[in-house]
């Protein structure tokens, strides 16, 4: 049964904003080296071109004229890099709902704070690559209101076993992203399999003909569960945590179901 719920608030995009921002900080620590060797080759090499291109068509301009326009993509270049402000906020899945019987997926309220926080636990802060600063964020955001587009998942018994999202927000190579985690009293149920099936009903309500699942290639369990729920293996990338660590994930492409 598919309900349909309140779409994605104001809070909920602020904290995914400000989880974007702790991402973005957390990738200029570990990179910046190679952030600034980047900017760098790309200003030369666009302000050398548009001089030489202003030369030959003996155009008059500045000489400050091909640096500035260097800095312009370069800073361009920087943004796309990083992939923060180029990618849309909005709930893909418009605040749907799905129950199956064994599991509910529904979108995070003010209400669900403390079960939320509930499930984050070390298991999950270290596969999202949470260090204390971030956590620290998530933690403050959760609390206020703000929960980045989350949908809660609840067993049959009503309980919060933790959250699963899909936007377009999350870093890496294949987009709408899938994003779940589970607390210690929803792993090793079959509950993560159940919560990708259920997402994936969403996904094609609303419109969506495929998703994509990216996980750390030593996250057996939710290879496995990826697997099961019809994903096939498509690629392997390494992977920026917000930590600075990097790992080798593994995407994986989920078909929607057709109606």
């Amino acid at each position: 049964m598919i309900t349909r719920t309140t779409p994605t608030s104001w809070p909920e995009v602020r904290h995914q904003v400000a989880i974007r921002r702790a991402t973005v900080l957390a990738w200029w620590r570990g990179a910046k080296g190679e952030v600034i060797t980047l900017f760098v080759f790309v200003w030369l090499v666009a302000a050398t071109a548009f001089a030489s291109f202003a030369d030959r068509r003996d155009w008059e301009t500045s000489a400050i004229a091909p640096l500035a326009l260097g800095g312009v993509i370069a800073g361009a270049a920087i943004v796309a890099q990083a992939g923060y402000l180029l990618r849309p906020l909005r709930d893909p899945l418009g605040g749907r709902a799905v129950s199956t019987g064994e599991i509910s997926i529904r979108p995070a309220t003010p209400a669900d704070s403390e079960a939320i926080l509930a499930t984050i636990d070390d298991v999950v802060a270290s596969a999202n690559g949470w260090d204390d600063n971030v956590l620290q964020v998530v933690r403050k955001e959760i609390r206020s209101g703000g929960h980045r587009g989350e949908y809660v998942i609840e067993d049959h018994t009503g309980l919060v076993v933790g959250t699963i999202r899909l936007d377009y927000l999350s870093p890496g190579p294949h987009q709408p992203a899938i994003g779940l985690w589970l607390g210690e009293r929803g792993r090793g149920r079959g509950l993560a399999t159940k919560a990708l099936l259920a997402i994936l009903v969403l996904a094609a309500e609303a419109g969506l003909e495929r998703c994509y699942l990216g996980t750390d290639a030593d996250n057996i369990a939710m290879r496995r569960a990826a697997l099961a729920a019809g994903g096939d293996a498509i690629s392997t990338h390494p992977h920026l945590l917000p930590n600075g660590a990097t790992v080798s994930s593994v995407w994986f492409e989920l078909l929607a179901p057709k109606h």
